[in-house]
């Protein structure tokens, strides 16, 4: 029975190996959580990476990533950019309490999520290309115009990567998908 468990270390080392790799930093307010059906707007993130449309790419992997939970109603991006437009709103830095309320107002959103995107590239190490991505996403209620969750996450291709390239992410918006999905998974939803 000893050999057995002195057997199982190597398995267990791997299992905490692919587990690790950057976590998402997530602030929630507290005593507050989501209620089930309420409606958000995903405003257009901003983009401080230098890489073109990378907010609009990070903003439409939440919008699918949201559109997956089954307690959350999105609003259409068009109707979003409509209102933007009538309201002279060029960036997501505007948004104050007033604004919100417009939101509410007009979209009938209780929640606005806003983001920026501060990395979205590729870095040269040694002869390989490894993806970057870094944002930042909050979540304000439109009723009191407080940001109620709020998260930031960067990670890197080669993260999780052990040996041989075993679990290097190549693609850019592959990692960007990933590290999306993780911070969408934090969003926490009272039943």
């Amino acid at each position: 029975m000893r050999q057995s468990r002195i057997s199982e270390l190597p398995v267990l080392a791997l299992v905490l190996l692919m587990a690790c790799g950057p976590k998402p930093q997530v602030y929630f307010k507290e005593q507050v959580s989501f209620r089930p059906s309420k409606t958000i707007a995903i405003l257009p993130f901003n983009n401080y990476s230098g890489q073109e449309d990378a907010g609009k790419q990070v903003s439409n992997m939440f919008l699918v990533e949201l559109l997956k939970k089954p307690y959350f109603e999105l609003i259409e991006p068009g109707e979003i950019d409509k209102i933007m437009r009538e309201e002279r709103i060029r960036s997501s830095e505007q948004i104050d309490f007033a604004t919100a309320k417009i939101f509410k107002e007009k979209l009938k959103a209780d929640y606005i999520l806003i983001g920026a995107v501060n990395e979205y590239s590729y870095l040269t190490k040694s002869i390989r290309e490894i993806p970057l991505v870094s944002f930042s996403v909050r979540l304000l209620d439109t009723e009191s115009g407080q940001i109620i969750w709020a998260a930031s996450h960067s990670r890197k291709g080669d993260d999780v990567e052990l040996i041989f390239g075993w679990r290097l992410v190549k693609s850019l918006s592959k990692l960007a998908q990933i590290s999306v999905s993780q911070v969408a998974e934090q969003i926490r939803v009272e039943h």
